[in-house]
């Protein structure tokens, strides 16, 4: 299937399966584009995963009319309505992605593996124009994630870290957290894991490998403790009620840059979070679980 001939060369279209706000790259770029008075004509298709009702039909034809007439196409993460698409030499398919670094394979990278593509997978299709990365280190790993040229990867930095080099915006959202008063007077450890499964459908985390009780008892007195389980995950979160003044769920926060700001210990695993974290030169706690027959063996991770 091939786009029209015709684009309209001041046509930006925002596409994501993944977000129903302009928030993350999106934001970032968007605000810039507006900041430097450019004359645009700016389109959105948003909706919060792959899984959410199929469009109606005169929302398909809107979508398939602004692919195929746009001059730029932005995207922020799998999306599966693109990739039946060849795109035509004046027009752009931009991946700005949302991870920061290659902590973990993805796409093309996991070929051969449980969950991963075959090598004649939609997904991602190999049609990306350009793909932005935080730094020319880790190009060659997206390149071959997302089955593209090494040169059709561009080290630009991720749009959404610029924050961790604004102090002006850095008190702007201590100040705005005041609202949450018990993050005021203890330590604040975030719990931010990426999900386990092979995708948006099957994303799950397994809350049990926590030991909710020892984790009170043992720190309850110095630090409050907040849970930002990654969006895939669909597996719900029940904080049991006399843990109420110590676990709380922030995992709908907007944006987990912000919550960065506020938090001295991070406990993650191989999510690309522990990339922007370290722009802060706080502690890291890596904790990983790993599922053998049924069984989930708990490994303490490295302070760092």
């Amino acid at each position: 299937m091939f786009l029209p001939a015709e684009t309209e060369k001041k046509k930006i279209l925002f596409a994501s399966d993944s977000r129903t706000t302009l928030e993350g790259n999106f934001q970032f770029v968007y605000d810039e584009l507006l900041k430097r008075r450019l004359d645009y004509d700016y389109h959105f298709s948003l909706k919060s995963n792959i899984r959410e009702k199929k469009k109606s039909y005169a929302e398909i034809v809107k979508l398939a009319y602004h692919l195929a007439t746009s001059k730029f196409i932005l995207l922020d993460d799998f999306f599966p309505e693109v990739y039946p698409l060849k795109i035509r030499k004046h027009a752009e398919l931009i991946q700005l992605w949302h991870a920061v670094g290659a902590f973990k394979t993805f796409g093309y990278s996991r070929m051969g593996r449980a969950g991963g593509p075959s090598p004649d997978s939609k997904n991602h299709k190999k049609n990306y124009t350009k793909a932005i990365v935080s730094s020319k280190n880790v190009a060659k790993h997206y390149a071959e994630g997302f089955g593209i040229d090494i040169d059709k990867v561009v080290a630009t930095g991720i749009p959404r870290t610029d924050v961790f080099f604004d102090q002006e915006y850095q008190e702007k959202v201590k100040k705005a957290n005041a609202e949450h008063p018990y993050l005021q007077n203890k330590k604040v450890i975030l719990f931010a894991p990426t999900f386990r499964g092979n995708g948006q459908q099957s994303a799950y985390y397994p809350m049990e490998v926590l030991d909710l009780d020892k984790l009170y008892e043992t720190l309850k007195d110095d630090y409050v403790f907040l849970f930002k389980i990654h969006p895939f995950a669909k597996n719900d979160l029940t904080i049991p009620y006399q843990y109420s003044d110590f676990f709380y769920d922030f995992s709908s926060y907007r944006e987990i840059n912000d919550l960065l700001f506020v938090t001295d210990i991070l406990i993650t695993d191989y999510s690309s979070v522990c990339f922007e974290y370290a722009l802060l030169n706080r502690p890291m706690l890596f904790f990983f679980c790993i599922r053998y027959s049924g069984l989930c063996t708990k490994k303490k991770g490295l302070l760092l």
